[in-house]
């Protein structure tokens, strides 16, 4: 039995490294496995773009 996974990523104001960081991960992952980033008060959008471009699901923290 495989048993789904749920991957983390924290990030803030690193849109090109938040983008190679999921490209790895996106080839690891399995059917219904998860993939969240964390965006902890980016001062842009530009990570929250490369997340949602991603696949992944974001979560938004307004303080860092």
């Amino acid at each position: 039995m495989v048993v789904p996974v749920s991957v983390v990523v924290a990030t803030r104001d690193r849109p090109e490294q938040l983008g190679r960081c999921l490209a790895a991960l996106r080839g690891s992952l399995r059917e219904g496995d998860e993939l969240i980033v964390v965006d902890s008060a980016s001062r842009s959008s530009e990570p929250g773009r490369v997340a949602t471009e991603a696949g992944a699901t974001l979560l938004r923290c307004e303080r860092p």
